[in-house]
């Protein structure tokens, strides 16, 4: 993935395993709605976090 994309989602490549899961949030939130369940799923699977551009003010 080009680096500006990564940087533009806040891309964030954690766990370890075969499998992939992708955690998308919703509108008003961001990637750390998930925090509780990567905890739970970091250590099976290959976890993909990213932040919907325009969804979250960043301040």
């Amino acid at each position: 993935m080009p680096s500006s994309l990564m940087h533009r989602n806040n891309v964030h490549l954690l766990g370890q395993g075969r499998e992939t899961i992708i955690f998308a949030h919703g509108f008003g939130s961001d990637q750390t709605a998930w925090r509780h369940q990567v905890a739970a799923f970091q250590s099976s699977y290959r976890i993909v976090l990213f932040d919907h551009v325009g969804a979250v003010s960043l301040t």
